[in-house]
C-alpha cells in the first residue's frame, strides 16, 4: 500500500517542488537601488604606506595603529612597504613602485591612495605643527571620511539617491545646474508613490561649493576630478552603498532630461537589462559602519550582508551584459539605453500619451517593464522546460512501477 501511494503522490510532488524553488518563475524582487547596497565582489581602494629600513620602529608602529583605527569598516585596504635605496634607484618597477615614481616621492614615510581604476593620490603627513601621530591619523582618516561623504551616507539609506553638485567658477552656470536638478527631483518625487517599494525621501541635492573643494579633495579625486581644474559645474548621482550610477555630467550636460535618464533607472528592476557595471559603478572611498548597515536593513527590508542575498543578486547580475569600461559611459549612451528599455512601453501607450516625453516616465513604469511580453516569454520557456522535465520523470516513474508490477505477477504465478 505504501509503495502504491508513493507512486501516486511522487509525480505530483516533483513539479510542486520545482515551481517552489525555481528562481526563473518567481522573478526579481530587487530594484537597481537595492542592488547598490549589496557589496558584491568588492574592489577596494589601496593605501600604500612606504617606509625605509632606517625608518624608526616606533614610527612604523604609529602607522600600523593609525591605519587599523582609521580604516576599520571601510573599503580601503592598508599595505605597508619597506623600500630599499637600491629598489628606488635600480629595482624593478612594480605597481607600488610606479606610484612613487609618478609622484616623485623622495621623503619617507609617505602614503599614496590608489583607486580600483588605478588613479593615485598622495596623502601628506605634514599638517602644520601637529604631532606626527596626529598628522598620520588625519591623513588616513581623510581617505575615508569627509563632511560631504558623511552627509551623503546619512542620506542614501532614507533617500531615493543623492544628486551631488560640484560648483564651477561661474555663478550663473551653477544656478542653471541647480534648477535642472531641482526640476528633475520634482518629477521623480511625483512618481515615487507609484513604486512597489517604499522610499522615505526623494532624491536629495548635496552641493560642494568652491570654498569646500580643498576639504573634499579625496571625494572629488574618487570621481575623477581635480580640485584645481574645474571651470564648469559637475554632477554625480550617488546611491546605495556610496556608488555612482551613470556618467559624471559636466557643464552643458547637466540638463533635466539627462539627469532623469539616470534617476529613472534607479527605480527599475535589477533585471531591467542595465549593464551591471553601470549598476555597480564607482564606489566612493568611505567607512560603512555596522550602524549604517543596520539602518539599511530596516529601510530595505532585507539584509544586504546576507550571503544568500549576495548569491541571489550575483546570479541575477551574471545574466546581464557587461561593458569593458567602468564609469566611462556617455550620457548619450545611457539615454539611448533608457529609450530602448521604454520603447515597448511607449508603443503600447502612445495613443494615450502622445505628448508625453521620455523624461516624464516614472521609475514605477520602468519597473513594470519586467512584466512585459519579453519577460513573459522567458517565463514561458522556463515553464515549458519544467513541464517537459516533469513529464519525463513521471514517465520514468510509471515505467519503473510497471516493471515492478510485472515482476511481482510473475513471481505470484
Amino acid at each position: 500500500m505504501h509503495t502504491k501511494l508513493s507512486l501516486v503522490f511522487f509525480p505530483i510532488l516533483i513539479p510542486l517542488l520545482i515551481c517552489h524553488f525555481s528562481p526563473s518563475i518567481s522573478g526579481c524582487t530587487y530594484s537597481v537601488r537595492d542592488v547598490a547596497f549589496v557589496d558584491i565582489n568588492p574592489d577596494p581602494y589601496l593605501l600604500y604606506c612606504y617606509t625605509q629600513s632606517d625608518t624608526p620602529q616606533d614610527v612604523k608602529s604609529i602607522l600600523k595603529q593609525a591605519s587599523y583605527s582609521a580604516l576599520m569598516e571601510s573599503n580601503v585596504e592598508f599595505e605597508m612597504l619597506e623600500i630599499a635605496q637600491e629598489e628606488l634607484e635600480y629595482g624593478e618597477k612594480t605597481a607600488p613602485m610606479k606610484y612613487l615614481d609618478f609622484w616623485n616621492v623622495e621623503s619617507f614615510p609617505s602614503a599614496i591612495l590608489v583607486s580600483p581604476q588605478g588613479q593615485s593620490l598622495v596623502l601628506p603627513f605634514s599638517n602644520g605643527n601637529k604631532p606626527f601621530r596626529e598628522s598620520v591619523w588625519s591623513a588616513f582618516e581623510s581617505a575615508v571620511v569627509s563632511p560631504k561623504r558623511l552627509e551623503i551616507l546619512d542620506s542614501v539609506v532614507k533617500s531615493y539617491c543623492v544628486v551631488l553638485l560640484i560648483h564651477g567658477r561661474d555663478a550663473g552656470n551653477n544656478r542653471k545646474a541647480e534648477k535642472a536638478i531641482l526640476d528633475s527631483i520634482s518629477e521623480i518625487n511625483k512618481t515615487m508613490n507609484q513604486m512597489t517599494e517604499s522610499i522615505e525621501e526623494p532624491p536629495r541635492l548635496i552641493t560642494i561649493t568652491q570654498e569646500l573643494l580643498r576639504q573634499e579633495k579625496v571625494l572629488l579625486w574618487s570621481l575623477g576630478l581635480n580640485e584645481n581644474e574645474r571651470p564648469d559645474p559637475c554632477l554625480a548621482v550617488i546611491y546605495g552603498r556610496g556608488r555612482m550610477i551613470g556618467p559624471l555630467l559636466r557643464g552643458d550636460e547637466i540638463k533635466s532630461k539627462n539627469l532623469l535618464s539616470i534617476l529613472s533607472l534607479i527605480g527599475a528592476s535589477c533585471e531591467c537589462g542595465l549593464d551591471r557595471k553601470w549598476m555597480l559603478g564607482i564606489m566612493l572611498p568611505l567607512r560603512w559602519a555596522a550602524e549604517r548597515q543596520n539602518k539599511a536593513l530596516k529601510a530595505l527590508g532585507f539584509d544586504a550582508e546576507n550571503p544568500m542575498v549576495k548569491t541571489e543578486i550575483s546570479q541575477i547580475l551574471s545574466i546581464g551584459s557587461t561593458s569593458d569600461t567602468l564609469g566611462e559611459v556617455s550620457i548619450d549612451q545611457l539615454s539611448n539605453h533608457v529609450s530602448n528599455l521604454l520603447e515597448e512601453y511607449k508603443e503600447q501607450a502612445v495613443r494615450l500619451e502622445e505628448k508625453a516625453s521620455e523624461a516624464t516616465l516614472s521609475p514605477a513604469q520602468i519597473r513594470g517593464l519586467t512584466s512585459s511580453d519579453d519577460r513573459k516569454s522567458e517565463q514561458g520557456k522556463a515553464l515549458r522546460k519544467i513541464l517537459y522535465s516533469t513529464i519525463g520523470i513521471i514517465f520514468l516513474i510509471l515505467s519503473a512501477g510497471m516493471l515492478i508490477l510485472l515482476k511481482a505477477r510473475r513471481r505470484a504465478s
